[in-house]
């Protein structure tokens, strides 16, 4: 009778798996990926040269790599806690681990968090914008009108639009655009570096390992690769949700 039993058990785990391939195998997870991607790839990347230069080519990188570990672990983490407590929000989250005190203090925490996003991608907006749109217009040199002038534009036109969206699937096209756009950013710079590289002249001028600058450079590219808070807005728009999607 257990024999029996354990055999039904095993059949019915195999018919279960056979159920989540099939799944797999019609999910479309491309535009899932190009949203999530997009979260992590942003203005806060524009500070990676900063961080190489301060702790070094080698501990930069690996640092880079360790944090992108960590990145992943931490979102199956939290995605995985999200299906076993039946809930589909970082608040939510945070309500069933703390209570309500913790569920408003980490509210409180990701208003903070994407105030200084905001704040600092209208900083390298502020930066850049007027300088390139002088250029366009032949102008002798930006002035702070046309800065504030590019900052209100792209504010009320670009960033207020996206930000009215209620699912992230209608951005996946954009992010997905946006997505090739830095890899054509990257593979251009490559392509332009390659006669440096290969010039062998850096290697004595070029900073490998610096741990004086860990620091300084370990919040920054934590930061830049996180994604936790951007997670179960892209987990939502995925029909029948698992683990294994």
């Amino acid at each position: 009778m257990y024999a029996a039993l354990k055999r039904l058990e095993e059949y019915d785990r195999s018919d279960q798996g056979n159920i989540d391939r099939l799944f797999l195998s019609k999910f479309n997870q491309w535009p899932h990926i190009f949203n999530l991607a997009n979260c992590i790839v942003g203005v806060s990347m524009l500070a990676m040269p900063y961080c190489l230069q301060q702790c070094g080519i080698l501990l930069g990188t690996i640092l880079i790599g360790i944090c992108s570990i960590l990145t992943k672990i931490t979102c199956h983490l939290l995605y995985q806690g999200a299906l076993l407590t039946r809930r589909r929000s970082y608040e939510s989250i945070a309500s069933y681990a703390f209570g309500n005190s913790g569920k408003r203090l980490v509210e409180l925490l990701m208003i903070l968090f994407l105030m200084s996003c905001i704040v600092s991608f209208m900083v390298v907006i502020g930066d850049i914008g007027p300088h390139v749109l002088a250029d366009y217009l032949e102008l002798q040199a930006p002035t702070q009108r046309l800065r504030i002038l590019v900052m209100v534009v792209i504010f009320l036109f670009i960033i207020l639009p996206l930000s009215l969206f209620r699912s992230v699937t209608s951005l996946s096209r954009i992010n997905s655009i946006t997505v090739l756009f830095y890899t054509v950013f990257v593979l251009r710079m490559l392509v332009e570096c390659i006669p440096r590289i290969f010039d062998f002249d850096w290697i004595t001028n070029v900073r490998w390992w610096h741990q004086e600058g860990l620091l300084t450079s370990l919040p920054i590219i934590s930061m830049a690769l996180s994604c936790q808070t951007q997670l179960f807005c892209v987990t939502d728009c995925i029909k029948e949700p698992s683990v294994a999607k």
